[in-house]
């Protein structure tokens, strides 16, 4: 994953982990971006690494609690 950190970088995003995985995917990597437009270009350079990806975004649970209130 060094080359792929790396890549990622460029775009702001930092991977945060990775895993692989039994099941219907075969890796799962968990980056951190600073908004949705640097997300969707760390997901890019992660395909340009012959990845396919489907990006999720993800919010904490009491952040989504105060969504769901208002």
């Amino acid at each position: 994953m060094g080359n792929l950190a790396t890549e990622v970088q460029e775009y702001d995003a930092e991977i945060e982990a990775s895993y692989a995985i039994l099941g219907e995917y075969d890796f799962m990597v968990v980056f951190d971006a600073p908004d949705r437009n640097a997300a969707f270009r760390a997901s890019i350079a992660i395909e340009n690494q012959g990845l396919d990806t489907q990006t999720m975004e993800i919010v904490p649970v009491e952040e989504f609690a105060g969504l769901v209130e208002d």
